[in-house]
């Protein structure tokens, strides 16, 4: 297993440059993504070296992750699945508390 930081992911014409890294052998969901500083970090079965590679312990990649998931907006669709379950929640204390 190889842990990679990609950076100057997107290009100027907006597409996505993975360095030569072969996408395929990528774990999926292993990607994270830091469009504000313009970096992936990734694990791959595909061991790589180049300009705007850098390679990562598993420790160092877990820490990173860490800290881009923990300072990352949610999502549009993962703010809605939070407020539906808020609304649901609010829903069923309404109902089984209604005769109380």
């Amino acid at each position: 297993m190889h842990y990679y930081q990609i950076s100057n992911l997107v290009q100027s014409n907006g597409t996505a440059d993975y360095k030569g890294l072969d996408i395929s052998l990528f774990i999926a969901g292993s990607q994270v993504y830091d469009f504000s500083n313009n970096l992936c970090l990734v694990q791959s079965n595909e061991e790589k070296s180049g300009t705007d590679i850098t390679v990562l312990t598993e420790a160092e990649y877990l820490a990173a992750k860490d800290t881009i998931l923990a300072t990352r907006q949610p999502t549009e669709l993962e703010q809605l699945q939070t407020n539906q379950a808020l609304i649901q929640a609010a829903l069923d204390d309404i109902i089984l508390n209604m005769g109380v």
